[in-house]
């Protein structure tokens, strides 16, 4: 009998964690990329510039309401011919609300390296890399269990250009 019942107890730890866990987190990942305008930054947008042109190129993950995004932003202030570009490369962290009929409305910061181009006035002042302080907040949309789009304000606040841009994104990779 003491044989049966030590076998017994060997066996109930085994039954109680080969129960299937439904609390697993959903995890969507995608790589994104978009285009769109300048509102500030090159092209001096508020003042008296031209809006300009702003490009953006995204690897994320989205697990729950944690989003993490590496992107590559491009900002220029083409089509005014003042020859100002900016770039970023950053990794970002942030929060993702899920409402219905959404994939996601986040916001995120982190860190990035920042460099550039200012040649207005015939000057020629090149920088970078420099540590830049990367923001984007945005909501994305889903077609299909693949495919999805969004708009994304992204900026980045640094020392020597700091810029912020509105793209439309298009998004592709597994969404649940």
């Amino acid at each position: 009998m003491k044989d049966l019942l030590f076998i017994f107890l060997l066996t109930i730890p085994a039954f109680a964690f080969a129960q299937s866990d439904t609390s697993k987190a959903h995890v969507d990942y995608w790589i994104s990329g978009g285009l769109g305008l300048t509102l500030a930054g090159p092209g001096d947008i508020g003042g008296m510039g031209y809006p300009g042109i702003t490009g953006r190129v995204a690897a994320n993950v989205l697990s729950d309401h944690t989003i993490i995004s590496a992107r590559i932003t491009a900002t220029t202030d083409w089509p005014s011919g003042n020859a100002e570009e900016l770039f970023d490369s950053g990794l970002l962290v942030g929060h993702a609300l899920q409402p219905p009929g959404l994939r996601a409305l986040f916001f995120a910061t982190g860190i990035a390296a920042v460099w550039g181009d200012n040649m207005k006035n015939g000057g020629n002042d090149r920088f970078g890399p420099i540590i830049g302080l990367p923001v984007e907040a945005g909501f994305l949309f889903n077609m299909s269990k693949t495919c999805g789009a969004g708009f994304i304000l992204h900026a980045n606040i640094n020392a020597k250009g700091s810029f912020a841009g509105l793209t439309f994104n298009l998004l592709l990779g597994k969404f649940h």
